[in-house]
């Protein structure tokens, strides 16, 4: 079974990557917390999201704004390589912290770039021990992951970072999960369970404009994916409760559902 333990994943780099604790991180855990109900909600990080852009700590107003609702968890192995291999990148480091979280504790993890609109557990009715979703025709993002502890899916999945290159973006969180799962009718026969494109990852991140361009309704959705490191510049990190107040968008008439819980 599922649990329902919320986790997410913030600072593996020192500079956030350029991205600091901001509202839309705080109103993605805030809206899981809202929507799913969890039993426990864990931050799993190794550089504090207490820091705001200009690097003074304490400064972070939307960590203050949500943080005496999540547990913040020192990660307490490194995270800078796999099988001997460097991570260079703090996304790359990310994707095998998630693995490693899921394959530890069991539940749900979610990028801090997602919001929720449904209870997520509704999605695994279709049955299986891990639950994906697709991601267009790329894959099945890692962006959104339920799993049972000690899930075998997962477990392949993470030992075939012994071949990870750096060089290639998306393939082992995106690519290579979609290729494992194409042997799952004689390897993970009642173990993995895949969601249509339209649940996590719609619209895909082509065609992300339309989340904060125009107001639609995407009923089929549980959550939706902001693409960070394609929004970041052009919309999220613009983004102030007065913003989501007075524009009509799709994201913002989500995230204004939410804006009371963090006090806003």
């Amino acid at each position: 079974m599922i649990s329902n333990h919320l986790h997410f994943v913030f600072g593996l780099s020192p500079d956030f990557g350029g991205k600091p604790f901001s509202l839309i991180h705080a109103l993605a855990i805030e809206s899981a917390i809202a929507v799913n109900k969890p039993d426990k909600v864990t931050l799993h990080n190794l550089h504090h999201p207490c820091f705001d852009a200009a690097g003074n700590h304490q400064g972070n107003i939307w960590w203050h704004a949500i943080k005496d609702k999540v547990d913040l968890k020192q990660i307490d192995y490194d995270t800078t390589s796999i099988f001997g291999i460097p991570l260079h990148h703090y996304a790359h480091r990310s994707d095998v912290v998630r693995l490693r979280t899921l394959l530890r504790h069991g539940g749900i993890y979610l990028d801090l770039d997602t919001i929720c609109k449904k209870p997520l557990l509704y999605s695994s009715d279709n049955g299986g021990h891990c639950i994906l979703g697709k991601e267009g025709k790329e894959g099945f993002c890692n962006g959104v992951m339920l799993a049972e502890r000690n899930s075998e899916f997962l477990r392949c999945w993470l030992q075939c970072y012994a071949y990870f290159d750096n060089a290639d973006w998306n393939y082992h969180s995106v690519k290579l999960p979609a290729l494992l799962a194409d042997e799952r009718d004689s390897v993970y026969v009642g173990e993995l369970a895949i969601q249509n494109e339209k649940c996590y990852h719609d619209p895909i991140c082509t065609s992300s404009d339309q989340l904060f361009e125009q107001a639609l309704s995407f009923p089929d959705a549980y959550c939706h994916h902001l693409w960070e490191t394609h929004n970041w510049d052009k919309y999220l990190k613009h983004t102030t409760p007065e913003i989501i107040r007075t524009h009509d968008t799709t994201y913002n008439l989500i995230a204004r559902q939410h804006l009371a819980g963090l006090g806003l």
